[in-house]
């Protein structure tokens, strides 16, 4: 009786250890579609504003600065 008992321990423990790790690899997962959108954001900012710098001319008081 007790040895039946113990082998439905080990396979619940399996299950539960499958369960975390099939979580564990989502979140991971999801971690790095985040900071893959993130710096995908950064860089199109980035380009935006090299964009606009090229595309006027220097105006006192704006974000844009004249080229050197």
């Amino acid at each position: 009786m007790s040895g039946t008992s113990i082998d439905k321990k080990a396979g619940v423990n399996a299950v539960f250890e499958t369960i975390k790790q099939i979580l564990d690899d989502a979140r991971a997962n999801a971690y790095r579609a985040v900071n893959f959108s993130m710096v995908q954001a950064y860089w199109n900012i980035g380009r935006v504003i090299v964009e606009e710098e090229h595309k006027v001319d220097y105006l006192p008081g704006t974000l844009f600065f004249p080229p050197y």
